[in-house]
């Protein structure tokens, strides 16, 4: 395992620093404390955080179909890079820049391999982590166990890592699954460098989105929560409408960082979610739909010129930086 990995951790219980040379049992030398571990993914959650939010993604990833085989991390592109990459996902690469010899942080990955992607950039190491280890066991049975890359269930609220151990966290559609947006942000900011830089791509709110899913698209909401179950997080963040910029501003500034906002996708997300729902995936493929969906995105480049279209876009690609470094 590469070095960065053997002090990166700190113990849940003491916060003594842990030295992990191995994705095996580990015991807390000042306190004592045991961390287990299974099939390569070590489990750093209490058993008081393993609340009904754990419980579904256990449940759900336990009932997932196992993935055969993984694409390269090159052939991941797709996701990130490619010209018909998903316009957020586009927006947020550009956000993570440079990963050369970056210790990086993934929260909230589950079981998406989308993210080692991020190996052709060539970071010290990737931290894979998620509340429910079942999802990354899912995933580590599928990489080489010489790359650069460690699994971890944590709690994003109670991050097991030292202070200023990470250049970089990053997270996708996660922050609002946390009920407590002011200890998330503080952890954080007390784990990145001085210099460091956290990206998360989230749903902002949106007045005229908000309306319309709770009234109009009411039914098509209904269907897509039928056939893909949401976590009760997931639920809250339905109803409740999402992140707001200005209080996010003010929870960052007191912990320090320096905001950024980027607000992308009304059409385009309205028409992804809408043909994930309704179409087939022989559909979605045909150049059809991808014509539509570049559309989509010229509407909304223009919205973006007008205060109320930005006002109104629904995808929000945010972080901060910390200062120093």
């Amino acid at each position: 395992m590469p070095k960065a990995a053997l002090t990166v951790f700190r113990c849940p219980a003491c916060h003594a620093g842990i030295e992990v040379e191995h994705p095996d049992d580990i015991d807390c030398g000042a306190c004592g404390l045991h961390v287990g571990a299974t099939e390569g993914v070590i489990d750093f959650v209490p058993d008081e955080a393993r609340g009904p939010e754990r419980t579904f993604y256990d449940e759900y990833y336990a009932q997932t179909p196992a993935v055969e085989s993984l694409p390269t991390p090159s052939e991941l592109a797709s996701t990130w890079t490619d010209p018909g990459a998903p316009w957020e996902m586009q927006r947020v690469w550009h956000r993570l820049a440079d990963l050369r010899d970056r210790t990086v942080l993934l929260l909230g990955n589950g079981e998406s391999p989308a993210e080692l992607h991020m190996l052709v950039e060539h970071p010290r190491m990737l931290i894979y982590s998620d509340l429910s280890p079942i999802g990354l066991r899912a995933l580590r049975a599928h990489v080489d166990r010489r790359e650069k890359v460690l699994f971890a269930a944590m709690d994003a609220l109670d991050l097991p890592l030292r202070d200023e151990s990470v250049d970089v966290v990053y997270g996708f559609a996660f922050v609002h699954h946390l009920p407590d947006l002011e200890r998330f942000l503080a952890e954080v900011a007390r784990v990145l460098r001085p210099g460091g830089r956290c990206v998360f791509m989230d749903d902002a709110y949106s007045p005229l989105w908000q309306r319309l899913k709770l009234v109009w698209l009411r039914p098509l909401m209904r269907l897509s929560h039928r056939r893909e179950p949401r976590s009760p997080e997931d639920i809250r963040e339905t109803l409740s409408g999402g992140l707001d910029e200005q209080r996010l501003t003010e929870a960052i500034c007191r912990v320090g960082g320096r905001p950024w906002f980027e607000r992308v996708a009304f059409f385009y997300y309205l028409w992804m979610r809408a043909a994930g729902v309704l179409l087939p995936a022989s559909v979605r493929r045909h150049r059809a739909h991808r014509l539509l969906a570049r559309a989509c995105v010229r509407v909304d480049r223009m919205l973006m010129r007008f205060s109320w279209g930005r006002r109104n876009l629904i995808r929000l690609v945010w972080g901060f930086d910390k200062p120093g470094g």
